[in-house]
């Protein structure tokens, strides 16, 4: 995601816009241009995210077992 925001950072820093390169299309409906930048953070939140959710249930189970040996005599 840093990598990302640099490279975002840098295109309007250098060029006053950032650059988009990669546009796509399907019949009459385009998708929004991105670039490899936007590509990083996109994935960056989304892996954040996803890791924010497993991490989540694993400390659920961790607890939820530790309670259960708490009771076992």
């Amino acid at each position: 995601m840093i990598g990302g925001a640099i490279g975002n950072l840098y295109d309007r820093l250098v060029h006053g816009y950032v650059v988009d390169y990669l546009s796509f299309h399907w019949g009459g409906y385009y998708f929004p241009a991105f670039n490899l930048a936007d590509s990083a953070i996109t994935l960056g939140a989304i892996g954040l995210i996803l890791q924010s959710l497993f991490e989540s249930r694993r400390g659920a189970k961790t607890s939820a077992a530790g309670t259960d040996e708490e009771n076992t005599p």
